[in-house]
């Protein structure tokens, strides 16, 4: 009929709303509209169930009114600001802090999933950049349940702590986190620990008589002597390990990581009844803070590390007199004459295959010795008189016993 037609509702708690009583509309139809939702980006609208085409998506145009005609405003909840970032790394210390020596775990999948607050279901998936590091973000806040942000499989390292927002993670064992509620960000970090590792040290102690760093059968092992290995692993993990070497003077370290740039020292305990030797790291002759220590800046599989010792200056001592015996007697009377000033020497090697050849005088008594021996070889040390040609060869002796070792002017001495 013409007349003007304007009328305003409210939607209920249901949302629904409606105009009773309606006349039919002149030829232009009714326009419903609905007031600016901010919160919400538009959705599809409807009329009678058809997708309304009409003026944006705020108003449905109506030509013939139903009993009733039924409009359907749809909205889309607005893009969220809530953001979980965090990144996966293999933390030596397992201080949750990402630091200069912590290896990042790059390109891993990371994935969230659940609902978000409006019901709608959530998966995401992302990558781990170089850095380790990775990010979701524009995520509404989950539902009841959460979201649940999980990394993919790690085999080349265990499992360390995982964290949100600095709290140690709970749910789900080590690979996965839960949230509750989202913050701008949320910070998730995943620890991992690197496997135990393939590098080694073995070695041994032992007293090395002719210092050529090779343990031969003459070479007496040192059993039962400490040997710590210390330092940081790769990872900034302190090493401290200590074990004894075994009945050989053997010892060894397993299962080790590479060590920080520093290296690993290996130290050996005090040997208080032997002189230092050359030490040697793979071969090569240690130079690193005196002969007790070897520094490893890298290890093998293994690292072979060998301290040698030398026995100390010997106890044992020959003496003895050069005289013209009259009587034959092999004892220095009154009558005899002392020779003097005659070269004597003794030479051999010592029970650890030490070549040994020292020379003295005789006095002014004919006495002669040589101090500070050690043991000799299964061959023994020979001590030699040099030659008199003003007298004649008499009977040598050992010890008062008369002395038949390869003519007159030697004598051999076993022990």
């Amino acid at each position: 009929f013409g007349n003007s037609v304007s009328l305003t509702t409210n939607t209920d708690s249901n949302g629904a709303f409606k105009f009773d009583a309606l006349r039919q509309p002149d030829a232009g139809g009714y326009v419903v509209t609905r007031g600016d939702t901010p919160s919400y980006k538009d959705g599809q609208d409807y009329l009678d169930g058809i997708k309304n085409t009409y003026a944006g998506k705020n108003a449905v145009k109506i030509t013939t009114v139903g009993k009733p005609s039924k409009v359907i405003f749809t909205e889309l909840a607005d893009v969220g600001e809530a953001r979980v970032e965090g990144a996966i790394f293999v933390d030596g210390n397992q201080n949750g802090i990402k630091e200069s020596q912590d290896l990042a775990v790059s390109n891993l999948v990371v994935s969230l999933t659940g609902k978000d607050e409006f019901g709608n279901g959530v998966s995401l998936s992302t990558n781990t950049d170089i850095n380790g590091a990775f990010k979701f973000d524009a995520l509404r806040q989950p539902d009841a349940d959460g979201y649940v942000v999980t990394r993919g499989d790690t085999p080349s390292y265990e499992d360390g702590q995982d964290y949100l927002d600095g709290i140690k993670n709970t749910h789900a064992g080590k690979n996965a986190v839960k949230i509750t509620t989202v913050g701008k960000p949320s910070k998730v970090i995943f620890t991992e620990l690197a496997d135990v590792g393939e590098a080694r040290v073995e070695g041994a102690i032992f007293v090395d008589g002719n210092q050529n760093g090779i343990k031969e059968s003459q070479d007496l092992a040192i059993p039962n002597l400490a040997v710590t290995l210390t330092g940081n692993d790769k990872f900034g993990n302190s090493v401290s390990l200590t074990t004894n070497t075994d009945s050989n003077g053997a010892f060894k370290f397993d299962a080790l990581r590479q060590p920080d740039a520093d290296g690993y020292v290996v130290t050996r305990g005090d040997t208080p009844s032997y002189e230092d030797g050359q030490d040697y790291l793979d071969g090569i002759k240690n130079t690193y803070a005196g002969k007790n220590a070897v520094k490893i800046s890298t290890v093998g599989k293994p690292s072979k590390v060998i301290f040698t010792e030398l026995a100390s200056v010997g106890e044992a001592r020959v003496e003895g007199t050069i005289f013209v015996d009259g009587n034959q007697n092999g004892i220095k009377e009154s009558q005899d004459l002392a020779i003097t000033n005659l070269t004597v020497t003794l030479t051999g090697q010592d029970e650890f295959g030490n070549a040994v050849s020292l020379s003295t005088n005789t006095d002014s008594s004919g006495a002669f010795k040589f101090d500070a021996l050690r043991q000799p070889s299964a061959g023994g040390y020979v001590v030699t008189r040099g030659d008199t040609p003003s007298y004649k060869d008499g009977q040598d002796y050992l010890d008062s016993v008369k002395n038949t070792f390869a003519g007159k002017n030697v004598v051999k001495v076993a022990t």
